[in-house]
């Protein structure tokens, strides 16, 4: 299972988020593993996703089509420069890593829409 932000879900859902970028200390996804996405731990998985390839990259590395495959831009998303990619990326992580920081990349395809996902309202 992965979880994401609520801001991402139509792009997973429709395919414009190939990549998601996570500080793990190890992998957590092993490629061709099915993982449900979610917006909150005990909520409803609105998508199932298929890991296509995992690999570490430093923060720093992101490239334009790497910003592209986490879905930048897409519906409800802006388009985003590297630079501006991993200043958001950085704020998240709420001061836990640097530009510097070695990171997971997790590529994958959406194999399925969960029916009956309705944002927050289906969360305890």
């Amino acid at each position: 299972m992965l979880l994401f932000m609520e801001q991402f879900v139509p792009a997973i859902r429709n395919g414009d988020k190939t990549e998601t970028r996570r500080n793990h200390k190890k992998p957590r996804c092993k490629v061709g593993s099915l993982q449900q996405c979610r917006t909150t731990l005990f909520g409803k998985p609105f998508a199932i996703i298929r890991v296509k390839d995992v690999w570490i990259e430093l923060v720093s590395d992101i490239t334009p089509e790497g910003v592209k495959a986490e879905g930048f831009p897409s519906p409800g998303l802006p388009a985003l420069t590297p630079a501006q990619f991993i200043k958001g990326f950085l704020e998240i992580a709420s001061g836990h890593i640097t530009r510097r920081s070695k990171i997971y990349v997790y590529q994958f395809e959406t194999v399925s829409s969960c029916d009956g996902w309705e944002g927050r309202k289906q969360t305890r």
